[in-house]
């Protein structure tokens, strides 16, 4: 695994897109199930809630892709100060 500054960036950018897309998804689904149960909307759709799912699980893979970096580059880096 490359261990260049490109690398994380495409990483972090990856990771906090996915982020931003299950927040504003799950606002949308919390709002929506607020107002219902104020008496003054609907309940959000069993459509809606897979979509927002699947927003969080990609947002996990992503997580779990950038954690993956950091140890790699950690293990590396050990293993280097272990031969100087």
């Amino acid at each position: 695994m490359s261990h260049s500054s490109e690398k994380w960036d495409q990483l972090t950018n990856e990771w906090s897109a996915s982020l931003k897309k299950a927040k504003i998804r799950q606002a949308i689904i919390d709002d929506k199930m607020h107002s219902f149960l104020r008496g003054n909307g609907c309940l959000p759709t069993a459509e809606e809630l897979k979509v927002v799912e699947a927003l969080w699980d990609q947002h996990v893979a992503a997580r779990n892709r950038t954690n993956l970096f950091i140890q790699a580059v950690l293990e590396n880096y050990i293993t280097t100060e272990a031969t100087r």
